[in-house]
């Protein structure tokens, strides 16, 4: 950087100084620790064969633990004993930002307070109302009695017992169209997926189920899937894209672009290669035919 010049020059410098201050330690510190807590659940809510009902008991723990953490005071300590063993093996002194009187575009909370203080009222606080929020409104507590309509699927067939299946047909009551035969329909519905061994989801149980033979589980499945759970599934879509659509095929028709998607986003499904060439060749736009693989 010594040997450099310019606009990036500066920019990297800085970069450096910002990073080398006592404020930058604690807080990559504390990002670290609060989101260790959350990645397991990320990891798991991206997972195509992702248990829901599991997954929101496990953040809701998450939750409760981090509004405990935020009532005691041994987390921060920890966790600011660490910043300042950081900021001494660099040579960068425990400090806290300059105070002003009146200050309306960052946390400025206390002028009299001590440096622990300060980033804990500033720093350690806010962050962890923020995840707890969020946590909250994307997991409140009543969608685990909703999310228990996942035992439906084949593969959760095992965890349905009399308690559970109570427990559905009371959440949806208001919304199944024969309430009446629930116990009964249920019964046909596991006889039905007995000899299932792949994982389905709930995309693939709601396509399986006939809804004039099991209308109330077909029910129950849609309103699930009407869920803003996650956005995995999009998700997938763009990086597949990214993977095709790349800086040496940016003339690619979007027709050959839908297609190589589909191919790659779909790639688990079997195909006849000879269908596929037989369909190529019958095309009526090759001027050679392909004999091998007659109509």
């Amino acid at each position: 950087m010594d040997e450099s010049s310019g606009q990036s020059t500066h920019d990297a410098s800085s970069f450096l100084k910002s990073m080398e201050t006592f404020e930058f330690i604690f807080t990559a510190c504390l990002t670290q620790y609060i989101l260790a807590f959350v990645r397991p659940l990320s990891v798991n809510l991206q997972a195509k064969d992702c248990d829901l009902l599991r997954a929101h008991t496990e953040a809701r723990n998450v939750t409760d633990i981090l509004a405990a953490m935020r009532n005691e005071s041994d987390s921060f300590e920890k966790l600011y004993e660490r910043s300042v063993k950081i900021a001494t093996h660099m040579s960068i002194t425990p400090g806290k930002p300059r105070i002003v009187g009146r200050q309306r575009h960052r946390a400025n909370a206390g002028d009299n307070t001590s440096v622990p203080d300060h980033f804990r009222i500033n720093y350690f606080y806010p962050f962890l109302d923020h995840v707890i929020l969020h946590l909250s409104s994307r997991f409140p507590e009543q969608l685990g009695d909703v999310l228990q309509g996942t035992y439906l699927l084949p593969r959760n067939h095992d965890k349905l017992t009399n308690s559970s299946i109570d427990k559905i047909k009371q959440t949806f009551e208001n919304d199944l169209p024969m309430t009446s035969q629930f116990e009964t329909e249920i019964i046909r519905w596991k006889r039905y997926n007995e000899n299932i061994m792949k994982p389905m989801s709930l995309q693939d149980g709601f396509d399986r189920c006939d809804q004039s033979y099991f209308p109330n589980i077909c029910t129950i499945f849609q309103l699930i899937l009407s869920l803003p759970v996650g956005s995995c599934s999009c998700e997938r879509s763009f990086s597949a894209l990214r993977r095709l659509k790349t800086w040496t095929s940016s003339s690619m028709k979007s027709i050959r672009l839908n297609g190589l998607a589909l191919m790659y986003i779909n790639k688990d499904i079997d195909l006849d290669k000879n269908e596929i060439l037989r369909l190529w060749s019958s095309s009526g736009n090759r001027r050679i035919s392909l004999p091998l693989y007659p109509e």
